[in-house]
């Protein structure tokens, strides 16, 4: 193994994706114990987790297809039992790491056991205007006060915290939604898309009412999102990019995306069976990790959703691959070439991408 790389944070994450590396959603573990209605994981029937040995070959054929970030998912992460090990292993081996949790886990040694595992963010899922309807929602009383004494130990560890919420009809009033999560300690906030079916294993979707939102609703609700994070409302970072807002919008409007969607190339989906997958949207599943050559990976043409974790940095994509392909044709002596590629005038969104990430946040 090469010398251990420690890069903090959002220009860490931007640095390796500038390096041509790829992100992996990996899911440990195929359940939840919580009862969210915006997602399918309480009806799991499988109650399968990651153990450290197969965690620790997955991150190693992960390393080898050029994966240089890892977020490790769920389900409910904190109910694999080798969660912080496998994470430490990832640190330890190069990669940066964040992981997440409904919030239910989160004690003081956990989050010294987060810290001791160089987790560069740890997200704490958050979705509702005030505590009543998001404890209601998630099925577990008592869960926002769990989250705002779990916001703290994260803080005294210094584990980097930030708000992920699903957009839905109760978080339409995207100001008072950002009150209520400061209050309870939040300093910084990611929106999510909603998402009502996928089709490869991940459950990360329903069919809840709420999450059917119109391409007006969308549109307002992204409005606001864009016109709190100019401002940094009540000192609340959002760490999506602005790109992939509008891209949001321009894909719930029905109108063609400025980018592609870089699926199955930059974004891989490793599941609890460690197969991997093109994406949480489409079926398309490659097979068990260490058998893929990296060569399958590849992008293709496809529009169909508009996933969070994948389509919020097409633009910034769509960067990184010109700069590649410049570089690549320099290199061949295709002068002509690489100035195409490199004065593509699309880089300057993804350009704009990674300073905003580089400089504010990155999930």
């Amino acid at each position: 193994m090469e010398g251990r790389r420690r890069l903090q944070g959002p220009r860490g994450a931007v640095h390796l994706l500038r390096d041509g590396s790829s992100i992996a959603n990996f899911a440990v573990v195929s359940w939840c114990n919580a009862k969210c209605v915006f997602c399918s994981y309480p009806d799991a029937k499988e109650r399968k987790e990651v153990r450290l040995e197969d965690g620790r070959r997955a991150i190693d054929a992960l390393r080898d297809l050029g994966v240089a970030i890892v977020s490790l998912t769920g389900g409910e992460p904190f109910l694999d039992r080798d969660l912080f090990d496998i994470a430490e292993y990832a640190s330890g081996e190069g990669l940066i790491v964040f992981t997440g949790t409904n919030g239910t886990f989160l004690t003081p040694a956990t989050a010294a056991r987060l810290a001791r595992a160089e987790v560069q963010g740890v997200w704490i899922s958050y979705e509702g205007p005030d505590a009543e309807t998001f404890d209601r929602n998630r099925g577990v009383p008592g869960l926002t006060e769990k989250i705002r004494r779990g916001l703290q130990f994260l803080d005294g560890a210094g584990v980097n915290a930030y708000c992920i919420c699903v957009l839905n009809r109760t978080v339409m009033d995207v100001r008072r939604f950002v009150d209520h999560i400061a209050d309870v300690g939040y300093t910084k906030v990611k929106f999510d898309y909603p998402m009502t079916r996928l089709e490869s294993s991940y459950l990360g979707f329903s069919d809840w009412s709420n999450l059917h939102l119109s391409a007006a609703e969308m549109g307002s609700v992204i409005d606001q999102i864009l016109e709190l994070k100019r401002e940094r409302y009540r000192g609340v970072e959002v760490l999506n990019p602005t790109e992939g807002l509008r891209g949001a919008a321009r894909f719930w409007a029905g109108e063609p995306p400025r980018f592609p969607c870089f699926a199955g190339e930059k974004i891989l989906y490793l599941d609890w069976n460690l197969d991997l997958w093109r994406c949480t949207t489409l079926p398309e599943k490659f097979g068990k990790v260490w058998e893929v050559p990296r060569e399958r990976l590849r992008r293709i043409d496809c529009n169909r959703c508009y996933y969070q974790g994948v389509r919020d940095y097409d633009g910034l994509y769509y960067f990184v691959s010109s700069m590649e392909r410049g570089t690549d044709a320099l290199m061949a002596g295709h002068a002509f070439d690489a100035a195409r590629s490199f004065l593509d005038p699309h880089n300057v969104a993804g350009l704009r991408s990674a300073i905003e990430l580089g400089t504010g946040g990155f999930a």
